[in-house]
């Protein structure tokens, strides 16, 4: 009788978890999605990405380089005593980022 769990194989082990692709495994995969459509347009909507996880992604991409930006402002213009600096730094930080990432998360799920 098997001692193992309907989640793991007979032998006990659990395959490794897959690691995230590096950012040159991506690029290479892109390549090769290129150089497939290339070949054989027809495959085209195999690769096609849905333009509203492109905009999510975005999105949420802004929002973490407007906090980073905002902090490198904040802290630049607190140095140099610059309020010019600061404030458009402040209004990074803690405005743009909660309306960026509420934008993204109302871009719906589904196609």
């Amino acid at each position: 009788m098997s001692t193992s769990t309907p989640n793991t194989p007979p032998g006990g082990a659990r395959p490794p978890e897959p690691r995230p692709l590096s950012w040159s495994e991506r690029r290479r995969l892109r390549a090769i999605e290129a150089s497939l459509v290339d070949a054989d347009p027809a495959l085209a909507y195999l690769f096609a990405e849905d333009p509203r996880v492109g905009r999510r992604r975005l999105l949420k991409r802004i929002c973490w380089w407007s906090v980073a930006c905002g902090f490198l402002l904040i802290v630049l213009g607190s140095s140099l005593s610059a309020a010019v600096l600061v404030m458009p730094g402040l209004l990074a930080t803690f405005v743009v980022p909660p309306i960026a990432w509420w934008l993204a998360e109302m871009q719906p799920d589904d196609p």
